[in-house]
């Protein structure tokens, strides 16, 4: 029982961080263990990716404008279908856009 209520309050911790801003959106993934496992065999961690669906990553809009500007974007958040890009309504999908993280950048 020792483990689990260890796990608990561990995955506690990390939300009550997490939703005051203490810990970043793609630092929390990582720290509840949703991504790939690791294995010492080399061929299953190549494989992971095909038998595996664990997030990829996460990220809020102010820790993914955080990393692009960062690297040298000029990005900012916009709403769904608001882009320089003409057409973007026969790119993007409505669905993919609802509780979306949208950001629009150039490299500066």
């Amino acid at each position: 029982m020792q483990h689990k209520e260890y796990t608990l309050n561990f995955f506690e911790i990390c939300l009550d961080n997490r939703a005051q801003h203490k810990m970043k959106a793609d630092q929390f993934i990582e720290n509840i263990g949703s991504l790939f496992e690791k294995f010492d065999n080399n061929i299953k961690n190549k494989l992971a990716p095909f038998i595996q669906f664990p997030h990829k990553c996460m990220y809020d809009t102010h820790s993914l404008l955080s990393i692009l500007n960062d690297i040298g974007f000029n990005a900012i958040p916009k709403s769904p279908f608001e882009s320089k890009i003409d057409d973007i309504k026969n790119i993007e999908l409505q669905n993919r856009t609802v509780d979306a993280v949208i950001i629009e950048g150039e490299k500066v």
